[in-house]
């Protein structure tokens, strides 16, 4: 049995061009990412010689790319330049036509009992801690007379 092998990962940048890819051998390809890992010491590599060798299995595999994921996630949104590139759809207003298409894909879709219970049990969470509010439970009620 021959795999496909990106000669420069996907990861670290690699395509899936023809000329980026070779087929090896299981132990082959296990031997590859052992070498790169030896070298470049990415997990990721780490986790494709173990995985390939048999020596982890897919749910421990699946873990550690979870929790590598979300490690660079967590960096990429630290980066200012990333913030200031990825901005959504902040500050920003839907057309009457974009409203209209959000209104017709919700039409008829309902949530489960459990999503209601588990919307409302972090709603009232939410509205314990107030996070958007600077303002004293006391300030709430107070009123300003102009004379």
């Amino acid at each position: 049995m021959l795999h496909s092998h990106h000669i420069l990962p996907k990861y670290a940048g690699g395509t899936d061009d023809p000329s980026n890819k070779v087929l090896l051998t299981v132990e082959a390809h296990a031997t590859a990412h052992r070498l790169l890992w030896e070298m470049y010491g990415r997990k990721e590599d780490w986790l494709a010689w173990q995985g390939l060798a048999g020596l982890i299995g897919k749910d421990e595999i699946m873990q550690e790319v979870y929790k590598l994921n979300s490690v660079k996630i967590c960096n990429l949104w630290k980066s200012p330049a990333y913030r200031q590139r990825n901005t959504g759809h902040t500050g920003k207003l839907h057309s009457p036509e974009t409203k209209q298409k959000l209104r017709a894909a919700k039409l008829g879709t309902t949530q489960s009992p459990a999503t209601r219970q588990r919307r409302s049990e972090a709603m009232k969470l939410a509205w314990k801690r107030k996070p958007w509010s600077t303002r004293r439970s006391s300030d709430a009620h107070s009123t300003v007379s102009n004379g």
